[in-house]
């Protein structure tokens, strides 16, 4: 179903049955789709599971103007307000983990738990920025002396150039979306959730590397960081087992509690 919010409209499935919910929220350049395994495994096991294509994503339309990481995060929960989603676990892959953050560091969002693999929200410092981030930063000081009408072609050629495969696969206003997104560092906000956190991370990840996700255990105050040997920035694909058994014994813990 179609649901307006924020300007746009989301794109949204429910799946399984139960008393407690868990938002699922897909990565960057992905959909409900790619975490359709991920769903039926909740959904499985008697979880109520709310999953949605972010805007410019899936089946949902773009969004009205270039968001960054704050007008999704705000969009997802005047529509999670609108579907009376109260107090859910919330699960994200990569961007999705961005949203989260946001979500429940700025806007206060109260989550039951939260749900992290191989989450994207941490800037790396210069030192551990990669070659191609260094030279594109370095041609872009060149370029600041020139007149506007001069440089934004020219920045336009250094971001095809030197861009991940993430810009270069993203249309019209998504790159521009890509590009705020990337330069908010989230970690500012990680020491004031007190959500506990479940960090699920591949040791081979190399879109979110390892050191990432234990930056995040560190600044989140109630996290514990599980790590899959090997697997890369999809765990879930990578080593299904490894990452079903973790997110089970996870789940498990909240059973006894009596949720779900």
């Amino acid at each position: 179903m179609l649901v307006p919010v924020y300007g746009t409209s989301v794109h949204c499935e429910w799946f399984g049955e139960g008393s407690q919910t868990v938002v699922v929220l897909h990565g960057w350049g992905t959909s409900i789709t790619v975490m359709q395994s991920v769903i039926d495994h909740l959904a499985a096991r008697g979880l109520r599971v709310l999953a949605l294509d972010f805007p410019g994503f899936g089946a949902s339309p773009p969004p009205p103007f270039a968001w960054g990481v704050p007008e999704y995060a705000k969009a997802t929960a005047e529509l999670l307000e609108q579907l009376q989603v109260k107090s859910p676990i919330l699960l994200g892959h990569s961007f999705g983990g961005r949203v989260i953050l946001y979500l429940t560091g700025a806007l206060g969002f109260c989550a039951h738990r939260l749900i992290l693999v191989d989450a994207a929200g941490i800037k790396p410092p210069p030192g551990k920025a990669s070659r191609k981030t260094r030279l594109f930063k370095m041609g872009k000081a060149t370029l600041s002396v020139f007149p506007k009408s001069i440089r934004e072609p020219l920045l336009e050629r250094l971001r095809e150039h030197f861009g991940s495969a993430d810009y270069r696969a993203a249309q019209g206003v998504m790159r521009d979306v890509l590009v705020k997104t990337l330069s908010l560092d989230l970690a500012p906000l990680l020491p004031d959730i007190p959500t506990e956190a479940l960090l699920i991370w591949g040791s081979a990840d190399t879109a979110t590397p390892l050191w990432q996700g234990q930056r995040m255990e560190q600044l989140l105050p109630n996290a514990g960081l599980a790590v899959i040997e090997g697997a890369g920035h999809y765990t879930f694909f990578d080593n299904p087992l490894r990452f079903y058994a973790i997110l089970d014994s996870y789940l498990s813990t909240l059973a006894r509690e009596g949720t779900p």
